[in-house]
């Protein structure tokens, strides 16, 4: 951590943590050497106070049952509409082509995790993936990537964002395999950002007597640490419009789909989302649906039962469209 720009003193932090409720993390503060007590400044000034107290906020209401008054699904556009030779599949390839042959359009992956759950360890983007030559989620990705660049003559700039616990080794990786044949130029990794871990009544935890219990703040805050590492500058600067989302352990996604980025640019939308159909009622994903005037994802842990088995009149399944975390 850089102290220096982090720099707190000891009344600062009070006042900090008197008004949000934290006290508690300056308790063992007199028995704490000047380097530790350093550190523990260090980690309350990169609190962002504002986000903990609306988290803080959610906690409270976390034990109380939701009120899904209002929701109803939200009607994907589908294959079929979009499918070759339809009206509105020409017009969507041929927006989305426009965009990528105008150098408008950047490609973000996160992949801040590990593949603990793959049995491998490292970053997840690291783990071989293909059965003859063991190619890397990271290589399958780069050898899109430049398939496309040849396919629309023009370089993309590749965003990763990594973790505080992946970064050195993800950068090393790509480094060592020579970028996957891509220009290091178009290359930008940055790290998400971390929030404190809370108890259930929202009081920060401790990993130590001097420092809190950081973790990564998850997808979410992307467009944080995109801000916060000027990337998001850059992009401004350089007039990129669009951004193509995936998540590293999606090996089957189409790295820069023309038609996705023909339809938000079409219907003029924030942002684009992939879906597909649930195979079964209660299958454990999150679901889109309007709700409280606004498009959102309802994660299947969230969504009452009654809800996810919900039908239409002509029985085919109410609340259907699962998020795949691929976006525009």
């Amino acid at each position: 951590m850089n102290i220096a720009k982090n720099a707190m003193t000891l009344e600062q932090a009070k006042l900090i943590l008197q008004k949000e409720d934290q006290l508690h993390l300056l308790s063992e503060w007199k028995s704490l050497s000047p380097v530790e007590q350093q550190e523990l400044l260090g980690d309350i000034a990169s609190v962002d106070w504002g986000v903990l107290r609306k988290i803080r906020g959610q906690l409270t209401c976390a034990n109380q049952p939701l009120a899904f008054d209002g929701v109803v699904p939200h009607q994907a556009i589908t294959v079929d509409e979009v499918s070759r030779g339809t009206p509105l599949g020409v017009r969507a390839v041929q927006e989305g082509v426009g965009l990528l042959r105008s150098g408008c359009v950047a490609i973000l992956t996160v992949a801040g995790g590990h593949g603990s759950r793959l049995g491998y360890a490292g970053p997840k983007g690291c783990f071989p993936i293909t059965p003859v030559r063991n190619k890397s989620l990271f290589e399958h990705f780069a050898e899109g990537i430049l398939a496309n660049q040849r396919r629309y003559g023009v370089e993309f700039l590749w965003l990763v964002m990594t973790s505080p616990d992946n970064d050195e080794a993800t950068r090393q990786f790509f480094s060592s395999h020579g970028n996957f044949g891509l220009n290091s130029s178009a290359i930008r990794f940055f790290q998400q950002g971390t929030m404190p871990a809370l108890t259930t009544g929202g009081k920060i935890l401790m990993a130590d007597r001097h420092r809190l219990a950081l973790a990564p703040d998850g997808h979410g805050g992307t467009l944080r640490a995109l801000k916060r590492s000027g990337v998001l500058d850059e992009l401004l600067r350089r007039r990129i419009s669009y951004l193509s989302y995936w998540q590293v352990d999606n090996p089957l996604v189409n790295v820069l789909d023309p038609v996705l980025l023909g339809l938000v640019h079409l219907k003029q939308a924030e942002v684009g989302s992939k879906a597909v159909r649930k195979a079964c009622d209660l299958e454990k994903g999150g679901v889109f649906v309007e709700w409280n005037g606004a498009v959102r994802v309802i994660e299947y842990s969230v969504l009452p039962e009654t809800l996810a088995r919900a039908k239409n009149p002509d029985g085919s399944r109410r609340f259907d469209f699962l998020n795949l975390a691929v976006h525009v």
